[in-house]
């Protein structure tokens, strides 16, 4: 199935409080349906896409993603930015090397030096992704759905 009608169709089988796209739209005008969608419901669709994505079901889209993104992770966004040059600057990082800057307190906004530090960037998604117990429930919730409901689909196919 094509990715933007498999969008499609998830949003209307998973998501139903979200208003579904037009059915004629093509890419472009996906993403500005993805753009106007609230907060709330721009983290619902992210939170699915990136289920899936991790689950080698549906591959991640950049653009997307970025069509996707809240007000707080623009902030967030910013902040990285911030502190990546501050820590340029002191030279413990170079562009390209794979470093990222770790909060110790989790708190984004909390930006003193005691509170950063460098880590290897593979280590410190995978820290983030098991620590966040809320996501990796609510996928392992919705992967069941979603099994069930291909299989069901699958069965009512076989039927025909």
């Amino acid at each position: 199935m094509h990715r933007l009608k498999r969008w499609k169709y998830l949003i209307r089988t998973y998501l139903p409080s979200i208003k579904p796209p037009h059915g004629n739209l093509g890419y472009d005008g996906f993403l500005a349906y993805a753009r106007a969608l609230p907060d709330r419901q721009k983290n619902m669709l992210r939170r699915m896409l990136a289920c899936l994505d991790m689950n080698n079901i549906i591959k991640q889209d950049n653009k997307l993603t970025y069509a996707l993104w809240t007000r707080r992770d623009r902030e967030a966004a910013r902040i990285r930015k911030q502190n990546r040059q501050r820590f340029t600057e002191l030279g413990l990082v170079r562009p390209g090397d794979g470093k990222h800057i770790h909060h110790l307190d989790g708190n984004i906004r909390n930006n003193r030096r005691s509170n950063l530090a460098v880590v290897d960037g593979v280590r410190h998604k995978r820290a983030h992704a098991r620590s966040n117990h809320v996501a990796n429930s609510t996928c392992a919730q919705f992967m069941r759905r979603y099994r069930a409901h291909e299989r069901k689909v699958r069965r009512s196919k076989l039927k025909r």
